[in-house]
């Protein structure tokens, strides 16, 4: 079951998710700097919430859920036009 879950979640998060940054000049690169301290930030919140290995199934639909979230709030700032180094360091010191 795990393996299902895992596989859909990977196909929503990296085929049905807008790129929150496209909209920006250089958002292909902007993208490409993010993702992996999206994906880290992700993961600890889930382990807020969940200790790895208990059960994985929602693991995985709780990683989903909070990438989603966090792909939101990445596009919302877009659109209010709020400035990346404005919005970075914000994030910076409420993690």
């Amino acid at each position: 079951m795990y393996r299902i879950i895992a596989g859909i979640s990977a196909i929503i998060r990296q085929v049905y998710l807008p790129n929150p940054f496209a909209d920006l000049q250089w958002g292909v690169l902007i993208n490409f700097l993010v993702e992996p301290i999206l994906y880290r930030c992700t993961y600890l919140i889930v382990g807020l919430f969940y200790n790895r290995g208990e059960w994985p199934v929602l693991g995985s639909i709780l990683y989903l859920f909070f990438y989603v979230l966090h792909i939101g709030l990445l596009k919302l700032w877009n659109i209010a036009g709020i400035s990346i180094w404005t919005g970075s360091i914000f994030f910076i010191s409420i993690y």
